[in-house]
């Protein structure tokens, strides 16, 4: 500090000094309070000293300033950065309701194709019953082949066929003298049409049957109330059932609609007991099968004979009075226990 400065300090502290209320008690100054000289030097040059650290003391808190706004700035960027995450998140959570949206309506709509190629790939397949048994055959497909063209009138195909797959039915083998396995091809349905021309169809002294391949489940849909309760549809039974014998009849004459639906909407299928329902999954037999072909369509049945009745009651199935003696001896398909299955 110069001593220029340094006089002007001592000028200012005299002047506070005796403008002070000390001044007032009796003119004695500082020393009125008992300070001494040295003391009193002391407190000047302590003074001088702030006075000259008041610039450092600005400065610092300008620079204090300058970083406490570039922390607001900072902040602010963090703030927005947040909000855009937040904007992100928002879209990322709105666009997976959507994605969730559309897988559960996408699996709906799997789960529902998946049950029409079922259907389709049940159509193409042909239940041949009536083949004997025998520990000879190494070719199913060759031994299907060379039967249909022995039963069937060559006319049915026009070029060459070839049997996809052939098999027996999943079932243990029957002891003697009970009928033999069903065999399960796939071909196309000229076959139906040529047997059901031809009536009868027999092969090493055997009578060979036909029959699309399919089981109550095909045939008998349950849909859901709005209550959540099951119930049935007779529309969808009937167009289920339409849809696999429509196309089989080549003279044009389908089954009489108006009848058809009479006998599904008869159909008391809320009353059955969970033993009824496990049997719904149950193979059909093939007199069951007859039977209610013939129930359902006007004067037509898959075996000869008339079925008295114009109405069957599925509930028929389950009763064990309404299967007989023969029947009950055919042996279970695997899966099945004998109170929910026939076959």
């Amino acid at each position: 500090m110069g001593k220029a400065d340094q006089n002007q300090a001592n000028l200012q502290f005299d002047r506070r000094k005796s403008g002070s209320p000390a001044s007032d008690l009796g003119g004695r100054g500082m020393g009125g309070f008992g300070m001494s000289s040295g003391e009193e030097q002391d407190l000047r040059q302590s003074f001088v000293a702030i006075q000259h650290s008041l610039p450092q003391i600005d400065g610092k808190i300008d620079s204090l300033s300058f970083r406490i706004d570039r922390m607001t700035e900072r902040l602010d960027k963090h703030a927005d950065r947040l909000d855009q995450s937040e904007r992100r998140v928002s879209e990322v959570e709105d666009g997976q309701a959507e994605l969730a949206t559309g897988h559960a309506s996408r699996s709906k709509e799997l789960s529902s194709l998946q049950t029409k190629v079922n259907d389709l790939e049940a159509r193409r397949n042909l239940r041949i019953v009536g083949v004997a048994e025998s520990n000879a055959i190494d070719n199913m497909e060759d031994l299907i082949e060379r039967l249909l063209v022995q039963l069937l009138v060559r006319a049915t195909f026009s070029d060459l066929f070839v049997v996809d797959i052939a098999l027996c039915s999943l079932a243990t083998r029957p002891p003697l003298g009970a009928p033999p396995h069903p065999n399960i091809v796939r071909l196309r349905d000229a076959a139906l049409s040529q047997a059901r021309k031809q009536k009868t169809l027999q092969h090493e002294g055997m009578v060979i049957s036909l029959y699309p391949d399919f089981t109550m489940q095909s045939m008998i849909i349950a849909v859901q109330a709005e209550d959540g309760s099951e119930t049935r549809d007779p529309v969808r039974i009937a167009a289920r059932f339409r849809d696999y014998y429509e196309p089989l009849y080549a003279s044009g004459v389908a089954p009489d609609q108006e009848a058809l639906m009479d006998y599904c909407a008869r159909i008391d299928m809320l009353r059955l007991t969970d033993v009824d329902r496990e049997s719904l999954m149950a193979p059909l037999i093939l007199k069951e099968m007859n039977r209610a072909i013939g129930g359902m369509t006007e004067g037509w049945a898959l075996e000869s004979g008339q079925l008295e009745a114009n109405e069957l009651s599925l509930r028929e199935k389950f009763r064990p009075s309404a299967i007989s003696a023969e029947e009950s001896k055919l042996p279970l398909k695997e899966g099945f226990t004998e109170s929910s299955s026939t076959l």
